[in-house]
């Protein structure tokens, strides 16, 4: 994703910088002002494009990115925010560079005359001109207002949905404002017909958001065989198709009837089931996630994530933060039945006593021939040197923010032999 973005920006500027070669501005400082406001507008549309083809999970996204969907919503904010910081860029330029420009009597640019008795088409094209102006204003402020709603983890996980989905009529909102202030001249450009293509690409993903859902040809139904719940943890055993498609270290969106999907690590895979491991984080999970009886239907879509396994004769470390030991959990059955070298776990727990399914991990780690080794953050975090102390040449992360990056800076090894997950996106509540 990364290539794709610095890409697109780099192909903007470039096309920018073409058409200004072959049609300079005509009338100097002015003329200048108006092109900045041109390529921030357009760099700026072309990022909340790409944030909105992400939000829709395309089942050829990471295939063709080649970055996993936890990273690609790293990308999605990212994006976002770029995007909204740049709006209000290119709609200060000309509030504030015209004043400036003011200063040193540069002429201003001549106006566009229109016909005195337009045909009904042309009339309607120029009366749309304010329309455009006024609601792009209005829009970018809403803009600014959802972002930062979206970033409140006091609201709840649907209330947090709903805001994001409303980005998506801000978008098409704004499709008016950037096709109508485009010159007639700029349709003929090759910076014109990228402006055109991120509006098309971009309001499609909006459409899809609004009316079909991401992710909506990787979606499944299944049933919760088997409902467990030990200290903050909940497992579901459940029965689906998808089961055939799920790779050990993968992780699926799943919901009860009438709740928003939610991403869960796959823990285990068998006999077209599959099991989650669900920390009580929030609302749903703490208060439906545990009550839900045996028999209920879940929708499920997935799988997702590159968070795989490689199992050789070199030695491996695998960490685990809390939750995060649910993907190993599927790593440690693909291990028991494969050879392997040294492998060694790191569990990092608040308190091995209140930690649900300990006695599971134990017991996987036991079959597979791996070593366990458990960390207490009550009695004493553990540090990067501990968790690297059996000098692996191979490092797997699953857990926080912190845990991942602290180990990442540590690490000495190739960084191709440097695996992580971390979910970036808002905690289920």
């Amino acid at each position: 994703m990364r290539r794709i973005t610095y890409g697109f920006t780099v192909l903007t500027i470039v096309l920018w910088l073409f058409g200004l070669w072959f049609m300079p501005p005509a009338y100097n400082g002015r003329g200048w002002a108006h092109e900045l406001f041109f390529v921030t507008g357009v760099l700026a549309w072309g990022w909340m494009a790409l944030c909105l083809i992400i939000a829709v999970r395309p089942a050829w996204l990471e295939r063709v990115t080649k970055t996993p969907l936890d990273s690609l919503y790293v990308w999605h904010r990212r994006l976002g925010w770029w995007a909204l910081a740049l709006s209000f860029v290119h709609y200060f330029t000309k509030t504030i560079f015209s004043p400036v420009l003011a200063l040193f009597n540069l002429p201003r640019p001549s106006k566009v005359v229109h016909a005195a008795d337009p045909g009904f088409w042309e009339g309607l094209w120029n009366s749309l001109r304010p329309i455009a102006n006024t609601s792009a204003e209005w829009l970018t402020w809403a803009m600014l207002v959802l972002c930062l709603l979206a970033v409140v983890r006091a609201l709840r996980y649907t209330h947090w949905l709903k805001f994001h989905k409303v980005l998506s009529i801000v978008f098409l909102g704004l499709t008016l404002h950037c096709v109508r202030l485009m010159d007639t001249t700029d349709f003929m450009t090759p910076f014109g017909w990228l402006n055109l293509i991120i509006t098309v690409a971009g309001s499609v993903a909006a459409l899809i958001l609004l009316f079909r859902g991401p992710g909506a040809k990787l979606r499944e139904e299944g049933t919760i065989v088997e409902t467990a719940c030990e200290g903050a943890t909940t497992r579901w055993v459940v029965e689906t198709p998808i089961s055939g498609r799920v790779l050990p270290g993968q992780f699926v969106f799943a919901a009860t009837e009438g709740e928003p999907l939610h991403p869960f690590s796959v823990s285990g895979i068998d006999k077209g089931r599959i099991t989650l491991l669900i920390r009580r984080l929030g609302d749903y999970t703490g208060e439906v996630v545990p009550n839900v009886p045996k028999g209920t239907a879940v929708r499920l879509e997935g799988p997702w994530g590159a968070f795989r396994s490689v199992l050789d004769d070199r030695p491996q470390t695998w960490v685990a933060g809390g939750i995060g030991i649910a993907p190993f959990m599927a790593w440690l059955e693909a291990a028991a039945k494969t050879p392997h070298g040294p492998v060694t776990l790191c569990w990092c727990i608040r308190d091995l006593s209140k930690e649900g399914f300990a006695d599971e991990v134990k017991a996987a780690c036991e079959r597979a021939g791996v070593t366990l080794r458990i960390f207490e953050s009550r009695i004493r975090r553990a540090t990067p040197a501990e968790l690297l102390a059996d000098s692996p040449e191979r490092l797997a992360v699953c857990g926080g923010v912190s845990l991942s990056r602290g180990l990442r800076k540590a690490w000495r090894g190739a960084p191709e032999a440097f695996m992580t997950e971390e979910f970036h996106w808002r905690h289920s509540r």
